[in-house]
Formats: C-alpha cells, structure tokens, sequence
C-alpha cells in the first residue's frame, strides 16, 4: 500500500511539474524574460487558484483580442488622455517623473509582490494626493453603474488606493456617447483591501511550496529554478 501511495505522490508530482513547464515555456509574453512575477492588483478580486495559474504562465488571456475589445480599450484610452489634459489644465495632475500618460503611474507593494497601474493622480483641495481609476460605457451601462459601479471596479481601486497609502479615491465614469460623468468618491476600505492581500499572501505561499521558492523574481530566475530542481540541485542552495 505505502508503494502505491509513493507512485500516486510522484504521478502527481510529475504531472505538476510537466504542466508547470508547459505553460512557462509556451508562454506568448514569457519572452521578456527579465519582467518581474507580479500579481496585478486588478486580478485580487479572483480566488487563489485562478491568480496562481495566471501568475505562473497559464495563457488564459493569450487569445487575440477581439474587435470589441480593441474598441473598448481604444475608448478607455481616449478618455485616460483627455482628462489628463483636463487635469494638466485644471492643475491639479499629479505627473511623477518619467510616467507614461498611456500606461498610467506604475506602482509596486515589494511586501505582498503586487503590481498596479493607476489612471493618474489628482491633488485634493486638502493637499491630499488620490488615484483616479476612468471608465468608459455606452448609454446603458453608464445608466447602470453611474451610481452603483461595477465591483470589479470599486475592488480595482481600492487597491490602488492601498498601493498608493490614500484615504480615498475617485472612480469616474463616463458616458463616451455624450461625455456625462459623474465622479463617484470612494473611501478606503480596509475589509476589502486585507482580504486581498490574505489572497496574495495565499499565492505567494504556493509560488514557494510548489515552485521551490520564488518571490517577486525575475521569470528568467523563476525558471532557473524548475530546471535546477529537475536536475536535482537545491534552488535554495548558493554555489560556493
């Protein structure tokens, strides 16, 4: 029994490392081998299993995009740079050095080896600088979330509001058939933004059981790891 019980371990162990392999090296984006393994803060709304899979290489969002989508993303882009200019004018645009206005202000949690991608900032009356996180919708989903955002939504910037240590944050929908906006203040939650980071704890304790330790590593190193560990060597073994 204690023999059988040994081939099931290592038919098991064996096809994680095979699907490990696989999905890392067929990878469409894995050939910058150099970007660091980060969970984005947008995915913390998923459960664990998802955003470990995701983190590790299943191509989950490998597939082309399609029209709609490349629409949809034209638009949201659109809007990001014209309340930029807004903003710019208004001044109030927080502009950290060296940002692309496109990409949005990249901003890194080292402790919980999360990733964001905020909107822009803006200045406060107060003096408090907060995110801002643009939506773009047609006539019926702006009627829809114009009040009550979408959840994804309000959990994307919560996060953001975490990465960034504000009070608050603006989520700002707009009607892209007319411009009507209606910016919607929404105050830090710490339920929501603990729960996130238990989850991200979560994955990074399974990066390191399973994937015989890496924490926000390059994927070049992540996958000197499983080679290493195939060959018999200890990942966590310096050479002398």
């Amino acid at each position: 029994m204690a023999k059988i019980r040994g081939v099931g371990k290592l038919l098991r162990r064996s096809w994680l490392e095979g699907a490990i392999d696989t999905y890392l090296l067929e990878r469409v984006d894995f050939t910058d081998r150099d970007k660091l393994l980060l969970i984005h803060a947008s995915e913390l709304l998923d459960e664990p299993e998802k955003i470990f899979w995701r983190l590790i290489g299943q191509v989950e969002e490998g597939k082309a995009p399609s029209a709609r989508l490349k629409r949809m993303f034209d638009d949201g882009l659109d809007v990001q740079r014209r309340y930029i200019r807004y903003f710019r004018s208004m001044g109030i645009l927080d502009e950290p050095e060296g940002w692309n206005e496109d990409e949005g202000i990249e901003i890194i949690d080292w402790k919980y080896g999360i990733i964001g991608h905020i909107d822009c900032r803006i200045w406060t009356p107060e003096g408090i600088r907060v995110p801002v996180e643009l939506k773009a919708y047609g006539d019926d989903l702006f009627r829809r979330y114009r009040y009550r955002p979408r959840v994804d939504h309000v959990h994307q910037l919560q996060m953001y509001i975490c990465l960034d240590d504000a009070p608050y944050g603006y989520l700002l929908p707009e009607n892209k058939n007319n411009q009507e906006i209606n910016p919607i203040k929404v105050k830090r939650d710490d339920v929501i933004i603990n729960a996130a980071l238990t989850k991200a704890v979560e994955v990074w304790s399974r990066v390191k059981s399973e994937l015989g330790g890496s924490y926000v590593e390059p994927r070049s190193k992540l996958l000197n790891l499983l080679t290493r560990s195939r060959s018999g060597v200890d990942p966590e073994r310096k050479s002398t």
